[in-house]
């Protein structure tokens, strides 16, 4: 049996072991005495080097040193080792190490060269088997006691790396790739094989150890130390070899379990006759120990990524410990780092040890295709056949109809050969029965008796999950650390075994990469393990969402029971995070095949985060930093990713213009699926759930990360479905008003604004996210298109570049703020992404008919939303970007009301003498429809979003924290509404003071109600370069002298009228040039927005903003129940409400002023509707 390596390197690959410091159970306990092993070792010493280096003519009991080293004290032995042992001792250790590994170089010889013999002696086989496995057990406990360093971390008494230092300048680590090297060029009988993988467990048992010091040194500034390390692994390659062995000997455990199979009928493992006990326990125990040297090579793996981590961003923190490493070696610090850096890079670019994470991906993702078949079959089954509450639910969540389960999935082994594929009993135990038996009676209550009844596929599935997310961790590392494209060829040149250094480049590459060697290939009866193609990018990206899709798939149905070991971990988020940085280095052709399973996984994987965090299995808090925000990071980055030549790339159902990607976003509901996740989060945390928090954090993730750092937004309104976005901006909406506490008081359709957290909490963070997302979708569909590419500009070049200044223009109307962390590519893609095709097929129709309505609905959803959160006063008081943000939302929306009243009162259409009546009838209907647009506009701005009191607001922060930025912003707001509000209400808003308070700058709203809110002194104004703005004011009678009291305005313009309009119209002129009023893209007014979502799609959200019914809206095509139905207000028949208790707080709130304007509204354009079409009008 191979000795387990420590469960502690991983530990002490992070930093300080857990346990240092604290006593262990041994260590509180009188101290072992050290004297029987010392002299044990010594002993051996003296009789290896009296035999000429080498301890094999010793009898096996005087060589074992277990007698002396139990292994409960072994970790106490070290410590006393460490703290008396003599400098001799630990030369005698040093020398039993040298003379067993090669001792077992020998033994290991021999075993091989007895497996190459047509009929070898069984006897022979099995003792040089039995001798092998005896050094590896002896390496085992030097490796524990002497080597040990965990166990004695820090002790002030002991030199803790001299002894290592003297292993890595031996040659031990060239020996180890001697031995792994023999191990690659035979094929051991398969009684036997379990030997292989011992050896392959104790050698790199000592590699985990060395390489969990060497993060050390590298954390503490030896750099020396950890280089020196670093070269002797690069130059024996020994990492590489490891891997190349582990695929050799698998190969040979599939062989011997594929002749067991059918020795036996091809029944499975636990109906096979059990006339070769010993045979099968020996294959169990190889694949037992090939599962064990994933997991450490996955150690080893992260230790070096580490190391290359804080190499990497060493500072002159680490200059102290550094510089006498440095001068040990007789380099400079930078030259020392830069050696460091290379040696740790050469160690992970072995073809071997890529090609290895590839084909872990590969069998464990097919193997998770049969094995979960034949889980959800079993536990379908046993679900049926059990009475227990719950059981019936897990029926109705199989994927399968009754007398289907298992049915065949399609494998995909991307030209891996058949024989060095993994079958699925290597997943597979003889014990898996019992050992699920115990553990199902731990698990309890529904989950533990079904899985007992699944016939042993439970432990199986879950090993095959285990597998796939540390095969999936390692080449995350890997790949990052490397900074290679992950392309590897199956194939490698005889020989090349040693100096692997250099990776695969490109899909197109042909080189020959033989996995065992000319040994291998003579073994397999002179044929090499040829694989046509190597795998690229596209190969492994297929591979990592073959097996996510299954894994996760499995997941959701059985993740819901209670103590489930099926729930959401980090390992998910990672997988697909690595997922979606391959998909984004996929060729365009390679991407329309792929892209649609790697949105499908995000789906799935949104929908098991949720579905855990709602049943109290989420993650903690750093957990979800660490894996479940770059998860959702990462599928924002791929939303608007921009693939070579897709406009070329034809396929059905795309909309021209849309992007390949975000198309297929839509299609696999990954856009649906982020609503229902965020409907999760605003459900009050069940009984069973601890929130802590926690669906805020995820609440606030999902917000940011897939949303708002994607630019995504103003691009999902355009191609989306309108009721899926219509209820994820309903989502958003509610976001802002659902606490983390559970609910109490009224039912949910009350409003429960709760108090502001202490420090920034959950909903000022969605406040603000909002208010950014409605700069995107103000910034892209509401102002002009950026300006069109020169003409003199040719070529691909210029293309790029006109491209570039296009999207530029765009994101430069976002605030610093709502740009930060954004990808390079998503701030270019922001414009160019949400325009429409010119297509005329029915998807572009669509697509240009969502670009002008579904911003203005987002717009009326979450503006008022925001204005009513109460978070409005202390963000703006704390966040220049804020203020800055909200002030362009508003003027995104006046310039539109500007335009609708400008075409309401300058209509240009010429009436011919034929035809007067008619054109006549046609200039009414479009002044009756524009200025029905402009009172829209007006109702949501002013009376909805409180617009004068938020410029009366931001005019006052700006000035108070000298923030140009602000005043610029509001101002610009206020050019607007000067040029569009009629006079007489424009003055009861605005006042303008000359006189001695001509120069004083705003403060805010004023304190008395009878007072304009917003206060502006002449002189301020011009300091600002306003002067068409003061004039236009002052035109409009808004001046009021310091004499004239305290009272209203000027009660009208004392100016000359031609004069007055005359600087009006000189303000409308800088306003129509300023904000390109000619070139702004149609869009509906907010009411048509509304009605058209109503009568198309049948979608009616509450129209309280701060109503928390989870969900506030209909929509089609939901189960009985599980949405509620909103009724329309029966006076304006606009409005909708979800219950009594939201429609009797709008109406406190302003709709009882509202709802007789609606009404007309309403009824006027009903009127237009029956002109223009049944009165010839649209003709």
């Amino acid at each position: 049996m191979a000795p387990k390596p420590r469960a502690a390197t991983a530990g002490a690959a992070q930093g300080r072991p857990a346990s240092a410091g604290q006593p262990s159970q041994e260590e509180s306990q009188d101290p072992p005495d050290i004297g029987p092993f010392v002299a044990c070792v010594k002993r051996l010493a003296e009789l290896g080097a009296q035999a000429g280096g080498s301890l094999r003519s010793l009898p096996a009991d005087e060589t074992d040193l277990r007698p002396v080293a139990p292994t409960p004290s072994r970790k106490a032995l070290a410590v006393q080792l460490r703290k008396h042992a003599s400098r001799d001792f630990w030369l005698a250790a040093l020398a039993v190490h040298a003379y067993s590994i090669r001792d077992l170089r020998t033994r290991y010889e021999e075993l091989s060269e007895l497996g190459r013999q047509q009929h070898p002696s069984t006897s022979s086989l099995d003792d040089a088997a039995l001798q092998c496995k005896m050094i590896c057990v002896n390496l085992h406990v030097l490796l524990e006691t002497c080597f040990n360093v965990d166990a004695a971390y820090g002790l002030p008494c002991a030199d803790e790396t001299s002894h290592l230092l003297a292993l890595i300048r031996g040659d031990s680590l060239q020996v180890f790739a001697a031995i792994l090297q023999t191990m690659t060029c035979t094929e051991a009988p398969a009684r036997h094989l379990s030997t292989g993988t011992s050896v392959i467990c104790a050698l790199l048992a000592q590699i985990n150890e060395i390489a969990a010091v060497s993060f050390t040194w590298v954390r503490d500034g030896d750099l020396a130390s950890a280089a020196e390390w670093a070269r002797a692994m690069a130059s024996s390659s020994v990492l590489d070899h490891i891997c190349r062995a582990a695929i050799h000997v698998q190969t040979c455990v599939a062989t011997a379990q594929a002749a067991a199979a059918a020795a036996s009928g091809g029944g499975h493992r636990q109906d096979a006759e059990r006339d070769n006990q010993e045979g099968l326990e020996d294959l169990d125990q190889a694949n037992a120990d090939l599962a064990m040297v994933t997991r450490s090579i996955a150690v080893v793996v992260r230790a070096v990524f580490d190391s290359v981590a804080v190499a990497s961003s060493s500072s002159s923190a680490h200059a102290g410990g550094g510089a006498a490493g440095g001068g040990r070696a007789g380099l400079p610090l930078p030259a020392l780092r830069e050696q460091l850096l290379t040696a740790l890079g050469s160690v992970l670019r072995g073809k071997g040890l890529h090609f290895w994470v590839v084909k872990g991906l590969l069998d464990t993702g097919n193997a998770a295709v049969v094995i979960s078949n034949r889980f959800t079959a079993a536990l379908s089954e046993a679900a049926r056949q059990s009475r227990a509450p719950g059981a019936a639910a897990l029926v109705a969540q199989m994927p399968w109809p009754p007398g289907q389960q298992g049915a065949a999935v399609p494998e995909r082994w991307m030209g891996l050969p058949q024989r060095q594929r993994m079958l699925t009993a290597g997943f597979e135990r003889v014990d898996d029965d019992a050992n699920l038996a115990d553990t199902c009676r731990r698990i309890g209550s529904l989950f533990g008796p079904l899985m007992t009844r699944t016939k042993g596929v439970a432990a199986p599935m879950l090993r095959v999950i285990e597998a796939f997310y540390t095969f999936v961790g390692t080449a995350r590392h890997l790949w990052q650390a490397t900074g290679m494209k992950p392309v590897v060829s199956a194939n490698q040149p005889a020989g090349a075994a040693g100096s692997s250094n250099s990776s695969s480049s490109g899909a197109s590459s042909g080189t020959r990469v033989a996995v065992g060697g000319s040994g291998a290939a003579a073994a397999a009866g002179g044929k090499s393990a040829v694989v046509r193609r190597p795998f690229n990018v596209a190969h492994v990206c297929a591979a990592v969402g073959h097996g996510l899709e299954v894994i996760t798939g499995t997941c959701l149905m059985v993740q819901d029971l209670p103590d489930s070991p099926f729930a959401y971990r980090a390992e998910v988020g990672r997988s697909v995070q690595l997922l979606c940085q391959l998909a984004m280095r996929l060729r365009g052709r390679e991407a329309v095949r792929l892209l649609g399973t790697v949105w499908t996984c995000g789906a799935l994987v949104q929908k098991l985060m949720a579905a855990s965090m709602l049943a109290g299995c989420i993650l903690t808090a750093a957990e979800l930093e660490e894996s479940v925000v770059p998860a959702l990071e990462a599928m924002g980055d791929l939303l608007l990713h921009k693939y070579d030549k897709e406009k070329k790339l034809k396929f059905k159902g795309r909309p021209s213009g849309c992007g390949m990607s975000l198309d297929c976003a839509l299609h696999s509901r990954a856009i649906f699926q982020l609503r229902a996740s965020l409907r999760e989060t605003l459900a009050p945390p069940s009984s069973r759930a601890a929130s802590g928090g926690m669906p805020g954090r995820v609440r606030v993730a999902l917000t940011d990360c897939f949303l708002r750092r994607s630019c995504a937004l103003p691009a999902l309104l355009t191609y989306g479905h309108p009721e899926e976005l219509g209820g994820l901006l309903v989502m958003l909406r509610q976001a802002m008003f659902v606490s983390d506490a559970p609910a109490g008081g009224p039912g949910p359709g009350g409003s429960r604004a709760p108090s502001a957290p202490a420090g920034g909490g959950v909903q000022e963070q969605m406040v603000w996210l909002l208010v950014q997302l409605l700069e995107q979708v103000a910034a892209v569909c509401f102002h002009a298109p950026p300006p069109p590419r020169p003409a003199w500009k040719k070529g691909p070049k210029g293309g790029a570049a006109a491209a570039a200044a296009e999207d530029g223009s765009a994101a430069a109307r976002l605030t610093d703020s709502a740009k930060r962390d954004m990808p390079a590519e998503s701030l270019q893609q922001l414009w160019a992404a949400a325009q429409p095709g010119n297509g005329a097929a029915d998807a572009a129709a669509v697509a240009r008919e969502n670009a002008t309505r579904l911003p203005v609905f987002a717009v009326l959803q979450l503006l008022p939303a925001v204005i009513h959160s109460g978070r409005v006063a202390e963000l703006s008081e704390a966040n220049k970007d804020f203020t800055v943000g909200l002030s362009r939302v508003f003027l995104a929306g006046a310039v539109h009301g500007l335009s609708a009243m400008q075409r309401a009162t300058h209509d240009t259409r010429a009436a011919s003498n034929a035809r007067a009546v008619r054109n006549d009838a046609r200039r009414r209907a479009d002044e009756l429809i524009a200025m029905t647009e402009a009172n829209s506009w007006s109702m949501l701005l002013v009376d909805q979003a409180g617009m004068y009191q938020w410029l009366a607001r931001a005019l006052g922060v700006s000035t108070a924290k000298r923030w140009p930025e602000g005043h610029a912003a509001a101002l610009d707001v206020l050019e607007v509404l000067t040029v569009t509000v009629p006079e007489e209400e424009f003055v009861l808003w605005v006042q303008l003071r000359t006189g001695k308070d001509a120069v004083a700058a705003p403060t805010g709203a004023p304190a008395s109600p009878s007072v304009p809110v917003i206060q502006l002194g002449e002189g301020w104004l011009q300091q600002q370069g306003r002067h068409n703005l003061a004039a236009a004011l002052k035109a409009k009678g808004c001046h009021k002298s310091a004499a004239a009291g305290s009272g209203g305005a000027g009660g009208g313009s004392t100016t000359n009228p031609a004069t007055a309009a005359a600087a009006v119209y000189q303000l409308l002129d800088d306003v129509r040039w300023k904000q390109h009023l000619a070139d702004l893209p149609p869009l509906v007014c907010p009411i048509d927005a509304m009605r058209g979502m109503d009568v198309t799609y049948n979608f009616r959200p509450c129209s309280f903003p701060g109503c928390t019914r989870v969900p506030a809206c209909q929509i089609p095509g939901a189960a009985p129940g599980g949405e509620p139905v909103t009724m329309r207000c029966g006076r304006c028949r606009v409005e909708s409400y979800c219950g009594a208790e939201c429609q009797r707080a709008h109406w406190r709130e302003g709709h009882k002023v509202e709802c007789p304007r609606l009404a007309k509204m309403r009824t006027d354009l009903e009127a237009v509707a029956v002109m223009m079409t049944f009165g010839g009008l649209g003709m």
